[in-house]
């Protein structure tokens, strides 16, 4: 199976841990863009190809079919949180209209599996060191989770952090997991997601 995987800076520790750590058969090929220059934005499909308005700035040098690809990760988003519930039905239907042209990740996942048929997987990033943290549990995050797989509909998966690399009961990744800068994963957390994807793409 050869697989791409798309995101900003936290593609790093998948590649790294692709070339040292990963012992699957999966073949991953890797595309990062640093947020910083804008990420996955501006990103498009066209003919069967990644597409940018200035291409030098993200994969002029990139030039396969995507249609070589069996499967596609997007990894460095957060995952959708889930909206009040108090909200009407027709705000929710706005929201989630929203959601789906303004978060990069689903919005090119919806474009592959529209024009290519692939399945697709979305990679949370890893909760923050303690002091960043975003206010939320493990319990919370799996909610969200299942949530958002329930209405995205068929194709595109969004992927728990592995439970193994959270601290129980907090929003807080273990630092064995994480870089120096306690907000990306280090090759042991790109390794435990790429069986992660392993795992989602050998029984969805």
């Amino acid at each position: 199976m050869k697989v791409l995987v798309l995101g900003n800076s936290h593609v790093a520790c998948l590649r790294i841990a692709n070339q040292n750590r990963y012992q699957g058969k999966t073949h991953y090929e890797f595309i990062a863009r640093g947020q910083g220059r804008g990420g996955l934005k501006g990103v498009d499909i066209r003919d069967g190809k990644l597409f940018h308005a200035r291409p030098k700035q993200f994969n002029g040098w990139y030039a396969d079919e995507l249609s070589t690809f069996d499967a596609f990760v997007f990894t460095g988003s957060a995952t959708p949180q889930q909206p009040d519930q108090a909200y009407s039905s027709a705000l929710l239907r706005t929201w989630k209209t929203d959601l789906l042209t303004r978060h990069d990740a689903l919005r090119l996942s919806s474009e592959l599996v529209r024009q290519l048929n692939k399945p697709c997987i979305i990679l949370p990033r890893p909760f923050p060191k303690a002091g960043q943290a975003e206010a939320m549990s493990y319990s919370t995050h799996k909610a969200d989770t299942q949530w958002a797989n329930d209405w995205i509909g068929e194709g595109i998966t969004y992927a728990r952090l592995p439970e193994e690399t959270v601290v129980d009961r907090k929003a807080q990744t273990d630092p064995k997991y994480l870089l120096e800068d306690g907000s990306h994963g280090n090759e042991l957390f790109g390794a435990t997601c790429l069986n992660e994807v392993d795992k989602i793409l050998k029984d969805p």
